[in-house]
């Protein structure tokens, strides 16, 4: 797939860019799962320039851009435990979905996982159409879990994983 949309990692200075892209994604994707309170607390709190920046500077964390004449989604991931990585974000332009943009930016990304890696995990709302996406490209539950964020919010999440040992493409 083509279209004229391609990724790049993104460098401390694009961390306003992907403020933005989650910024305009969010409302748009969890309106219907989480509260408008919630859903503005954890944009304050995951998508802060700084917070961004620090984890691209300091914890390991890289972000891929996607483009396509503009930025239309991102993806964010780091090293977890046991030689398995974690995508902590993925998130296309809902005007976006279907069009394979998703796949793109999971391809990309393993091509930048090293040699020995395991396999990737991730979190997904429990409520989230996007497993199933997870579940088409290898994603298995694994286990479920809720995650107290403050505020009297929480995550009640599925802990899915894909394991790269035996798979060559995604």
């Amino acid at each position: 797939m083509d279209n004229g949309a391609h990724t790049r990692i993104a460098q401390p200075e694009d961390a306003e860019v992907i403020r933005n892209l989650s910024y305009r994604i969010w409302p748009r994707v969890y309106a219907d799962m989480i509260s408008s309170a919630q859903m503005e607390y954890m944009l304050n709190w995951m998508y802060a320039t700084d917070t961004l920046r620090k984890q691209m500077e300091h914890e390991g964390v890289t972000y891929l851009l996607l483009e396509k004449n503009e930025p239309i989604g991102f993806a964010g991931f780091g090293p977890s435990t046991n030689q398995r990585y974690k995508l902590h974000k993925l998130y296309v332009d809902p005007d976006h979905h279907g069009q394979g943009y998703g796949q793109l930016l999971m391809e990309r990304l393993v091509t930048l996982l090293p040699k020995d890696c395991k396999g990737i995990e991730l979190q997904v709302n429990k409520s989230n159409p996007a497993r199933h996406f997870y579940n088409k490209i290898g994603f298995e539950i694994e286990s479920e879990a809720v995650f107290d964020i403050g505020q009297g919010y929480v995550m009640d999440d599925y802990i899915m994983f894909k394991s790269l040992d035996t798979t060559a493409e995604l």
